[in-house]
Formats: C-alpha cells, sequence, structure tokens
C-alpha cells in the first residue's frame, strides 16, 4: 500500500508540474500558520484559567472576611478545580503549536496523505 501512495503522489506531482512545489511552500506554511492560531489557543485558556484563579482568591477573600460562614470557601475550591480544565487545554495546545512549528513538513505531508487516502483505498 506505501508504493501505491508514493505513486499516486508522483502522479500528482507529474499533473501538476511546477504548481507542486507551490502546493507544498503552501502547505507548510498553511501548517506554520496552524502553530500560531494553538498559541492563540493557548493564550486564551491561560486568560480564562487566570480568571478562575482571581475569581477563587475573590471568593476565598469573601469566605475569610465573613469569619468562615457562607459557601464562599466551595466557591473557590471549585473556581480553582475548574482552572485546571484550560491549564490543561493550554498545555496541549502549546505542545500541539511547538510541534508544528520545529516540523511543518511532517503536517504539510499529513495533509497530503488525507487528501490521498479515500483514493487509496
Amino acid at each position: 500500500m506505501g508504493n501505491e501512495v508514493l505513486q499516486r503522489i508522483d502522479a500528482l506531482a507529474a499533473k501538476l508540474g511546477v504548481a507542486a512545489g507551490e502546493v507544498w511552500k503552501i502547505l507548510v506554511k498553511q501548517s506554520v500558520v496552524e502553530a500560531w492560531q494553538q498559541v492563540a489557543t493557548g493564550v486564551v485558556f491561560v486568560l480564562v484559567m487566570v480568571a478562575f484563579i482571581y475569581f477563587g482568591r475573590w471568593c476565598w477573600k469573601r469566605y475569610e472576611e465573613s469569619g468562615g460562614y457562607g459557601d464562599w470557601n466551595t466557591s473557590a475550591l471549585i473556581a480553582y478545580s475548574l482552572a485546571l480544565i484550560p491549564a490543561v487545554i493550554a498545555i496541549c495546545s502549546v505542545i500541539t503549536a511547538i510541534s508544528r512549528f520545529v516540523n511543518p513538513e511532517y503536517y504539510a505531508l499529513q495533509v497530503i496523505l488525507e487528501t490521498l487516502k479515500p483514493v487509496a483505498k
């Protein structure tokens, strides 16, 4: 099956001629653009995490000001716990971005293989 895919890529490159190199450059650039999108996603989730932490601190201060009465401590613990979700998403997003920055050609090749997958069946 690997040889069949390589033959189809060669045939596609032969049909496109000079355009094949341009398509490759565009796919590599698109991979870098997607890496920047992953960075932006990571930054947004870090901001969401920080908002949860600030809300948790605000709730904890209300709990201390109330002399230990009320459900502010529960709200603070929930906010701190919820801060873990965007933290994990941000970490995963940044790891994906780093791998896209380091090796954009791999992801360009993945796009080509995904495009050819229906043909290879």
